[in-house]
């Protein structure tokens, strides 16, 4: 048997024992959850995270790799608006670095939504006032997806009148 047959016969067994176990199944890693997201079963592997996050509390760095790998399955199936929304719920007790990395999510999933003016919103937040000491590169990102869409068919300059002012 194949490499690849046989993590498909392996992820298929751990479906199937998800799917029979019912709600007191449990996935043993966040690996196997992220195997099961890309074989395609996202739903699966979200009803996974949830069971594995509902005990933990959002300051707990547990609660943060499972609430992570949660935004990368909802991006990978584009599915923007439970990006939004989820994000928009977090708790303020979560850590500062996490909430600074999903309100960068936020603003991408408000981009790819079509809905730059308040993407941009939430860019000036993280840009103007920062919780805690942001890197450079996380300023540098920022800066770039407010570009990225402020910038088309306006020089940058216009862009950064956007930033600024919060024109549209």
């Amino acid at each position: 048997m194949s490499a690849p047959a046989g993590r498909s016969l392996v992820l298929a067994g751990l479906i199937a024992l998800a799917t029979l176990c019912g709600p007191t199944a449990r996935a043993a890693s966040l690996g196997q959850v992220r195997d099961i997201a890309a074989s395609g079963a996202s739903r699966l592997a979200l009803q996974l995270i949830d069971q594995n996050q509902s005990e933990l509390h959002p300051d707990q760095p547990a609660w943060v790799r499972w609430e992570r790998e949660r935004i990368h399955v909802l991006e990978s199936r584009q599915w923007w608006p439970q990006i939004i929304h989820r994000v928009r719920a977090l708790p303020q007790s979560a850590p500062v670095p996490y909430r600074q990395w999903a309100r960068t999510q936020l603003a991408r999933a408000l981009l790819q939504s079509h809905r730059p003016a308040k993407a941009r919103h939430v860019l000036r937040g993280l840009l103007w006032h920062p919780a805690g000491k942001p890197s450079a590169a996380a300023v540098a990102q920022w800066r770039r997806l407010v570009i990225r869409r402020s910038g088309r068919g306006r020089s940058i300059t216009g862009g950064r009148a956007c930033i600024e002012t919060g024109s549209r």
